[in-house]
């Protein structure tokens, strides 16, 4: 057991378990072997930091259950299969911080009105009806209950002491003066597209203020953000020809290929006024596609680069206006602060200013879903958080093309040197400058479950 640090936090994100290209879903010969080795790994950390003391929490930080593309069934299973290997195959954690993103943002609805219900319980005769909320408080105390989450669970015998849901942020104040805050967000709201209905309504009705606070950002935009991208994609065969075309506009290439027979069949059962030949429609038809195509592509597509500027500059103006008041509500004055996200499926880590808060650094946890095709931004972490809130990015692969995927690697953003923390998790997983057995076989088990999924 390592006597210098104790393991406080362990943060996942971006798993979309239950669909067919997530990692730790049960793969097609019906084998979760990866998740087992994964479990197994996480314990033999768990072991050497906090030996047989106090577990640490587990953060869900968003699109945990890959609810845009897959049943009920299929996402919760694979949650069953995920929850069993942190909790009964390996006790890992017994409390659990989940953080809805965009893909499971249905799991936050469910709660607001699971909460708002017992209010309405709790309410007493001739009293005013209750405000609903639409967003939590950002610490511990303040996260709410999921009944949905917690029904499934008990029947399974499966269920952690505790699981709150927090939306859409959560905090971890500083230790100590000198130490970190950490605010955890999933990360949709760093791209327009997750104000659309905020943007839209302003861009008609200038007087429209912007609005101020995550509970008015949610607000506006939270029925299109769970309609979109956390509902649609279950419609039924809808649902599933709505997936398809999701898939085609995601990839260049892909709707270069169908773009021809798409913009015809438009053109065809499409009657656009004022536009007599159906040459023309089909030439509109194109360049509509085109266009929603360009808007659909959001950072996780833009395999180029690890984090455009774009995104960026929107996610500091998150963190800017709408972290502000949480910040400093919670006691945070001119301590360090470490944001972490994920939602773009490409981990990172970067230290850069905010106009607000001076020097910020930034950690994406990446995801779990394998591209279609070899993409050497996109990849995975798992964050790993002592007691000191010192936050050190265990990278786990990368979708190279020609190296090697599996990384298994503390990494630091440019100019930062490893801090002990970092040295003793290498340290545990290496053992004369090669993989530990239980870390070769998550590796071994990582590299077939890329190669199968990709064939």
């Amino acid at each position: 057991m390592s006597q210098n640090h104790q393991l406080k936090y362990i943060v996942i994100s971006d798993l979309h378990l239950g669909e067919e290209d997530s990692l730790l879903t049960q793969n097609k010969k019906g084998s979760n072997e990866l998740l087992q080795a994964f479990s197994d790994c996480m314990a033999d950390l768990l072991y050497h930091f906090n030996g047989n003391q106090e577990l640490p929490k587990l953060v869900l930080n968003g699109d945990i259950l890959g609810l845009a593309f897959s049943t009920y069934p299929e996402s919760l299973s694979a949650f069953y299969h995920f929850v069993k290997a942190m909790t009964v195959q390996n006790k890992i954690c017994d409390k659990v911080i989940y953080i809805p993103g965009n893909h499971d943002h249905h799991i936050w609805q469910l709660t607001m009105e699971d909460d708002y219900q017992q209010k309405l319980l709790d309410r007493t005769a001739n009293s005013k009806f209750p405000e609903r909320k639409a967003a939590t408080g950002s610490l511990y105390e303040d996260g709410l209950k999921s009944n949905f989450l917690e029904s499934f669970m008990i029947k399974e015998e499966i269920s952690p002491t505790e699981l709150k849901v927090f939306y859409p942020n959560f905090l971890l104040p500083a230790p100590t003066k000198d130490t970190p805050f950490i605010l955890f967000h999933h990360g949709h709201f760093a791209e327009n597209t997750y104000h659309f209905i905020s943007k839209s309504l302003q861009a008609l009705y200038p007087e429209l203020k912007s609005p101020e606070g995550t509970e008015n950002l949610e607000l506006q935009n939270g029925a299109w953000i769970d309609f979109a991208f956390s509902q649609l994609g279950r419609s039924g065969e809808a649902g599933t020809y709505f997936e398809k075309l999701m898939q085609t506009l995601s990839n260049k290439e892909e709707l270069e290929k169908q773009k021809d027979q798409l913009a015809n069949n438009i053109a065809k059962n499409v009657d656009f006024p004022y536009l007599p030949f159906h040459w023309m429609e089909k030439f509109l038809a194109k360049r509509l596609l085109s266009s929603i195509s360009d808007r659909v592509r959001g950072e996780r597509y833009k395999g180029g680069v690890t984090c455009s500027d774009e995104t960026m500059k929107n996610l500091l103006a998150y963190f800017n206006k709408f972290c502000k008041s949480t910040l400093k509500e919670n006691g945070w004055t001119d301590q360090p602060l470490q944001f972490v996200w994920g939602h773009t499926h490409k981990p990172f880590e970067k230290i850069t200013e905010s106009e607000i808060f001076g020097k910020i650094k930034i950690t994406n946890t990446g995801g779990w879903v394998l591209p279609p095709q070899t993409s050497p931004k996109h990849g995975a972490s798992i964050l790993l958080i002592d007691q000191y809130n010192d936050v050190q990015s265990l990278r786990i692969f990368m979708d190279f093309e020609q190296e090697q995927k599996t990384i298994f690697k503390v990494e630091t953003s440019d100019g930062e040197t490893i801090t002990d923390f970092g040295k003793a998790i290498e340290q545990k997983i290496y053992q004369e400058n090669k993989l530990s057995p239980l870390w070769e076989t998550f590796k071994s088990k990582l590299e077939s479950e890329i190669a199968l999924r990709r064939n």
